[in-house]
């Protein structure tokens, strides 16, 4: 089914859903949390590289389902990686019905002076660590 600017909902009888949100302490991973859980009952495993309370405030703030987390892993490393995969099997019955990639990094430099590894950094979260994700 081509993608038409609609939103591809779960047929009904789906009652709980299940999502893993990386980059899910973000203010755009919040309120994406926080949509899901309005929207319907979502378990929901919240993937975050820092910072412990913002991604505690955003599970709780998303009205997430029973058995939903956070699980603390950098997406851009195999054993990150491997961490998500392991809690979303363990978790989530490895059923995920929604992935969603929110994870950024983003560093404002001329072009001319951004250092090399910055510029590495960038590539890991942004391209890299979403392609990983989606496989």
């Amino acid at each position: 089914m081509a993608y038409e600017g609609k939103r591809a909902d779960l047929p009904a009888s789906a009652v709980v859903r299940t999502a893993v949100l990386i980059g899910g302490s973000g203010d755009v991973g919040r309120a994406i949390a926080a949509e899901l859980g309005r929207e319907r009952p979502t378990r929901m495993l919240l993937v975050y590289r820092e910072d412990d309370a913002a991604a505690a405030d955003a599970l709780a703030g998303a009205s997430a389902a029973p058995g939903s987390r956070v699980l603390r892993a950098d997406v851009t490393t195999p054993a990150g990686r491997s961490a998500v995969a392991g809690a979303a099997a363990l978790d989530l019955a490895a059923r995920v019905d929604l992935l969603v990639y929110s994870a950024v990094y983003r560093r404002l430099f001329p072009a001319l002076e951004m250092p090399l590894d910055e510029w590495r950094r960038s590539l890991e979260v942004n391209v890299t660590g979403f392609i990983a994700a989606i496989q």
